[in-house]
């Protein structure tokens, strides 16, 4: 099946708004305590509340994606491994057509290599490189004015987030940013791998 569009998945929310809410009312019990609870609480802070004041920290995202790549990293080896091959037994056998077996994971497999050799051609590798660059600004921009770093991280060696902290980020000023490119491979490969399972884009937002 082709991939909803963005528009097309906001047109579906609004035709079917009652048979959302119906299956989904459930949830609104949740929202609604969580709202009782900061009304009550004075925020969303158990305990001291001058030790965990709530900030955007923008960089936990930069985090989340490395870390879940790194889970991810050999069911990530495997889906472009199947993307290669594929695209390699579809570029065998081109002058055959009758390939209608393959399911959605081969014409998936194919997109995405035809896409990335559409990227990696010639006229495109400038606008590629400057796409990267430009995302890898923007990530630098956030571990910049976003990256903060409890005391408790910093004080407290019993915990793995110390070391982590200590030999990764904390050995020079500038260590942190280096992780820019890295972080924006990771939201790229976490944004691909839901592109193959015919994600929304808005989903994947």
């Amino acid at each position: 099946p082709a991939q909803p569009s963005t528009l097309g998945f906001v047109t579906y929310c609004i035709s079917n708004i009652q048979k959302i809410i119906a299956r989904l009312w459930v949830f609104l019990f949740a929202s609604l305590g969580f709202a009782v609870f900061l009304f009550w609480n004075q925020g969303i802070v158990v305990g001291d509340k001058q030790s965990h004041a709530p900030k955007l920290h923008l960089t936990q995202m930069c985090y989340f994606a490395l870390f879940s790549v790194a889970w991810l990293a050999p069911e990530i080896g495997v889906q472009i491994w199947i993307a290669i091959m594929h695209s390699y037994r579809s570029i065998s056998n081109k002058s055959s057509k009758s390939s209608n077996s393959n399911s959605n994971s081969s014409n998936s497999s194919n997109k995405t290599i035809g896409r990335l050799a559409t990227l990696l051609s010639s006229e495109n590798r400038v606008l590629v490189g400057l796409s990267f660059l430009l995302a890898c600004a923007a990530v630098v921009f956030v571990i910049y004015q976003f990256t903060y770093v409890h005391l408790y991280t910093l004080g407290d060696n019993r915990h793995y987030l110390f070391y982590i902290w200590r030999y990764f980020y904390a050995r020079h000023p500038l260590q942190k940013y280096l992780y820019a490119p890295l972080y924006v491979l990771a939201f790229y490969l976490i944004n691909w791998m839901l592109a193959r399972n015919q994600y929304s884009r808005i989903w994947r937002m």
